[in-house]
């Protein structure tokens, strides 16, 4: 039964035709982005701002040195100027002092007050991981996006690479007399269809870009698939809700605004009580009211203040920090449901696309092995120009949409782990300090509201189509031909060009480690002077009825991944034997991935002698043409 290590497909489809220049990784795109985007920097400054607002509240705590000095005229009419004989008496005044107050006693305003601004510094703490969380899914969606792009042109090439072989055999046919003009028509027509598939698939890459640049700030930049986080996701839907309530930074945010609210409440009993300091108090003055010479004084004093009334100042105020800790409560119970619905969305999009690869996985291949049977089947004259190029088609789509839910199943599972406010941990990128609250003892969040049970999707794998064992046929005789071609020719005989059925002269196998680099489909230098070889062998040989070459890999990769691989390589060999003057007639390809080991896939050894692409070269005997 074919098995398929999906975590692993999406990156070997990626990187298979992937420059060798300096990689990208999207942990490292991550944390660039980070470092650089307006959101991210203005909550940084955000938390900054409130930092200072927390060393303000601090400072009551310590006491305040007040100077003062003054110079200038005064005119004074008191008892002791009219004692010394002036109405009148005008001195010019000078005035130094300095004054220390410590306060004792506020109420608890102080104390109130720094926790409040200790709170607040808590939750701007918490929106900036909030926000770092967002702009890195964002990341990885932008990612993840030009990788599927990229991946889709892949796909269109191969496409229009098979309908010009397809459109190039039907053209000889037709020249030759064997084939119809009309099919030449109809080729062309999927021909042109392929290479506007193409161009579309071309400009979304483009725009793709263009969205990559938006949010990183930088060209993409031979960017490598990145490893899922499969063996993260929680095992069930109420465990990811019980760990998204508990760890998000956006509840934790609204959590800590509550407490902020609670503090203020606080905060605003302290006008009820009276406030005591301590004075310290010194000055040094002359010439005062009216009195010449030193007026110098020395002062220690507690003084309380107590306000009897404000006008019902202080009473609205404490009502409207009532109001304000509901209003943080409200808030938190939105931003809750906010997260638990991200939640069920962000599982609900996991378990879906996980079930859906599935069947589209066994739909591939299954457009796979129709294909390869349909082009052989063409090639004998047992199925029309229409249903091989259908199948052509059949097999793009298909390709199109295993690859499309690979990409959307592994942008889930890391939708799942922002839900759950983890992405960047599982990532591994660091937080910038400023994410970091200055306490961390935020209350219990008990905000889960009670939702039906859902069912999980999942898929169940339809079982291996059923092979046709078919009984072999009859050996041939000598007498036993196959007419190949009726010639007529006006005022001529005819001619009845007779050949023997194909049979295989020599089968040769190609060491597909000489050929082609790992996981990769372009020939080596070394690969092409070995098929150059056998180009100059198969042009030698007399009566040749066709080539097949059939691609092999080992069992490591997925199936699906396997046999693509073994095809494109097949298909490779094909295209530079035709380079190096073999008609393409002449050639068939076929990839049967891992489903035909010669030796065991549990050594090094072995899995090398399975890597391989082997050419089996096929002869008809010619037999005197027969003249009617």
């Amino acid at each position: 039964m074919i098995t398929l290590k999906r975590s692993r497909l999406m990156v070997l489809m990626a990187l298979a035709a992937a420059p060798s220049i300096q990689a990208q990784t999207l942990e490292e795109v991550v944390r660039q982005t980070l470092s650089t985007n307006p959101d991210v920097l203005e909550k940084i400054n955000t938390r900054l701002a409130v930092d200072q607002e927390v060393r303000q509240a601090k400072a009551g705590y310590y006491p305040s040195i007040e100077l003062n000095a003054g110079i200038g005229r005064e005119k004074s009419d008191n008892p002791t100027t009219r004692a010394g004989g002036y109405d009148w008496r005008s001195l010019t005044r000078k005035e130094l002092g300095a004054t220390l107050s410590q306060p004792l006693y506020a109420g608890g305003a102080i104390s109130n007050e720094v926790a409040r601004q200790t709170e607040r510094a808590n939750s701007r703490a918490y929106s900036m991981h909030a926000t770092a969380e967002q702009i890195a899914l964002r990341t990885t969606e932008v990612y993840l996006e030009v990788l599927r792009r990229q991946e889709l042109i892949r796909l269109a090439q191969d496409n229009l690479a098979s309908h010009e072989k397809t459109y190039e055999q039907v053209s000889s046919r037709s020249a030759s007399g064997i084939g119809r003009g009309v099919d030449v028509d109809q080729a062309r027509s999927r021909l042109l269809l392929a290479k506007s598939n193409l161009m579309a698939e071309e400009s979304n890459l483009r725009e793709a870009e263009i969205n990559y640049y938006r949010v990183v700030n930088a060209a993409p930049n031979n960017l490598t698939a990145p490893s899922a986080p499969f063996d993260k996701i929680p095992e069930t839907l109420p465990g990811a809700v019980k760990y998204a309530v508990e760890n998000h930074p956006v509840l934790k945010a609204a959590a800590a605004d509550i407490e902020a609210a609670k503090e203020q409440h606080d905060v605003a009993k302290a006008p009820y009580l009276p406030r005591l300091n301590l004075e310290l108090g010194a000055s040094k003055n002359e010439d005062l009211s009216g009195v010449e010479g030193d007026n110098n004084t020395l002062s220690a004093m507690i003084r309380m203040r107590y306000n009897i009334y404000a006008g019902g100042k202080d009473k609205a105020r404490r009502a409207q920090t009532f109001h304000q800790i509901d209003e943080a409560k409200e808030i938190r119970n939105h931003a809750c449901r906010q997260v638990v619905e991200g939640m069920r969305l962000s599982w609900n999009a996991y378990k879906t696309t996980d079930a859906q690869t599935i069947y589209l996985r066994q739909r591939l291949e299954s457009t796979l092995s129709a294909r390869d049977n349909y082009r052989s089947q063409f090639n004998l004259g047992q199925r029309s120009l229409l249903d091989l190029l259908d199948s052509e088609n059949e097999v793009f789509g298909a390709s199109k949409e295993f690859t499309n839910a690979e990409f959307d199943r592994l942008f889930s599972s890391y939708r799942v782990m922002a839900g759950e406010g983890k992405l960047l941990s599982t990532l591994m990128v660091e937080l910038p300090p400023e994410a970091q609250p200055l306490t961390d003892n935020v209350p219990a969040i008990n905000c889960v509201p009670e939702f039906p049970a859902q069912q999980v999707p999942y898929a169940i794998p339809l079982g291996p189509a059923p092979k046709v064992t078919m009984a072999p046929p009859p050996p041939m005789r000598p007498s036993q031909i196959v007419v190949e071609r009726i010639v007529e020719v006006p005022g001529a005989p005819v001619v009845i060009e007779k050949n023997m059925p194909p049979v295989i002269l020599e089968r040769l196998t190609l060491e597909a480690g000489a050929l082609f680099d790992s996981n990769k489909s372009e020939i080596k230098p070394a690969g092409k002077a070995e098929l150059d070889e056998l180009s100059v062998k198969l042009g030698k040989i007399k009566h040749i009825g066709g080539v097949e070459i059939v691609g092999h890999t080992d069992s490591q990769g997925s199936d699906a991944h396997n046999k693509l691989l073994s095809l494109r390589r097949a298909e490779a060999v094909s295209e530079y034997l035709v380079s190096r003057g073999i008609s393409r007639d002449l050639l068939t390809v076929n990839g049967m991935g891992e489903d035909v080991p010669v030796a065991t896939n549990k050594t090094e050894e072995g899995r090398a002698s399975n890597r391989r692409v082997e050419v089996n070269i096929k002869v008809t005997r010619q037999v005197e043409p027969e003249v009617k």
